[in-house]
């Protein structure tokens, strides 16, 4: 994510120390992989190392810009770099780097002098966690931990910082084993930065940014023995849809996985990949998108992506084989996930049918269309090869007997008989709204083009979810 380093503001404590003769430093490079050559005649040559202080280890694929000319290189995986045909003169460097940029920490040197033929060590230093500590995090509060999580809230296709966006944190302490969920919140600031401090170093979780009516997908947070976590949450511009997101499913051996559905959720958008696991989609809004990729007999793959209409995304995704999961008991614990996905408010002024984990239950259903089969709106049909859910109401042409399908907000399509039985196992269904008529449907749900009736799953793995 580029940024101005000449315009970043000057903050002494957090400047980067450039260093000469770091002959101890190099030293953990081997020999061969420094140039033995001095610069070319009348240029200059620079041999770096980026440190990482705040993870305490080299800093690999940094950007290294030396200001003011287009001379840029790249660090490897020990923070090397080499700047060779430098014009003598007055220079200084500045680092570029995903960690930097979401800390909102500037990486410039002090200048340093070259001279003809001359062959510099520089060693470029970030702050040190200490540091970021003292001037992110506010003294007292409440201090769960040692760890934080820094992130930058921004316009999708603009990189432009929102300020004012509630930030929400929603986790579970690892290490203590305790299942209770707990619940950090930030106010993004006029940077669009955010920091949430004293949190345990070992987490799982979900963040989430809500700003004017928007709100981002929950994106998987998880720390292990970490002292610093970094996200970005982006915002797309309502009504334009103009991001492209391509990619590749694979099995854990690299073969490809044809006919998988790829959907985007939140919208009614999905793909098919192909006989070399490939796909593409298009028309897709800006932001951070939640992606579900589902394959009958594998197990579901969510990937949380910032889509964006300046570029294509690209995405790389392995699939696991489905496993069978044991009954779950609900005594209530899916209360909150029902609530934050509008499964509640639907229930009590919705037109359609709901059935309640506690319903699901009661019924003891075989397979999921054994819910469905007195469902006002609908009717299952016996095909070869499985069943088939159709409308009884909806019209057009078309439109007749269709039914749109999403599963934890994500569009499926049912492409052979028996394919809903085998989307979801009985035993991760959690809830279910059915609404027989495209007029009955929230528009968040609602086909394009399509006159057709909807049906809503959501799983108990989704609505578990912190």
């Amino acid at each position: 994510m580029p940024r101005s380093l000449e315009g970043a503001p000057r903050v002494l404590a957090l400047l980067a120390l450039l260093t000469l003769a770091a002959t101890a430093l190099f030293s953990r490079v081997a020999a061969a992989q420094v140039p033995k050559a001095g610069p070319a005649p009348g240029f200059a040559m620079v041999l770096g190392v980026v440190d990482d202080s705040i993870r305490r280890g080299p800093l690999a694929n940094a950007t290294v810009v030396v200001l003011g000319t287009n001379r840029t290189t790249t660090t490897d995986a020990r923070g090397m770099f080499v700047l060779d045909s430098l014009l003598p003169g007055e220079l200084r460097f500045g680092i570029r780097h995903p960690l930097l940029d979401t800390i909102g920490i500037p990486i410039l040197s002090d200048k340093v002098q070259l001279t003809a033929g001359q062959r510099l060590e520089v060693v470029v230093s970030t702050a040190s966690l200490s540091s970021v500590r003292d001037r992110s995090c506010a003294r007292g509060g409440v201090v769960a931990g040692p760890a934080m999580l820094f992130g930058r809230v921004l316009e999708a296709d603009t990189d432009a910082p929102i300020s004012g966006a509630s930030v929400s944190l929603v986790y579970r302490d690892i290490e203590a084993g305790d299942v209770r969920e707990r619940v950090r919140q930030a106010r993004s600031r006029e940077d669009g930065s955010f920091a949430i401090c004293g949190i345990p170093e070992s987490i799982s979780g979900t963040l989430e940014a809500q700003q004017g009516g928007r709100t981002t997908p929950d994106l998987p947070v998880t720390l292990k023995n970490d002292m610093l976590g970094t996200a970005i949450l982006t915002f797309g511009a309502p009504g334009v849809r103009l991001a492209q997101l391509s990619g590749r499913v694979t099995t854990r051996v690299g073969e490809p996985i044809v006919g998988a559905q790829v959907a985007v959720a939140g919208t009614s958008i999905v793909g098919v990949t192909r006989a070399d696991g490939t796909f593409s989609l298009t028309d897709l809004p800006s932001g951070s998108a939640e992606v579900v990729i589902r394959k009958l007999g594998l197990a579901p793959a969510t990937r949380v992506v910032a889509l964006t209409k300046r570029e294509p995304r690209k995405l790389t995704v392995v699939m696991d084989a489905a496993q069978v999961l044991a009954t779950v008991k609900i005594e209530g614990k899916l209360d909150g996930g029902l609530q934050k996905a509008g499964f509640t408010d639907r229930k009590k002024f919705g037109a359609g049918t709901f059935l309640s984990p506690d319903e699901i239950a009661r019924r003891k259903p075989m397979i999921f269309t054994d819910l469905l089969q007195a469902m006002s709106g609908f009717r299952i049909v016996e095909a070869s090869g499985g069943r088939v859910l159709q409308s009884t109401r909806s019209t057009g042409g078309s439109g007749d007997g269709c039914v749109n399908v999403y599963i934890d907000r994500s569009p499926f399509q049912m492409m052979s008989p028996g394919d809903l039985d085998q989307a979801v196992s009985i035993n991760d269904i959690g809830a279910v709204e059915a609404y027989p008529s495209a007029s009955d449907t929230p528009a968040e749900f609602q086909g394009t083009g399509r006159g057709c009736a909807t049906l809503v799953v959501w799983t108990k793995t989704r609505l578990g979810r912190p």
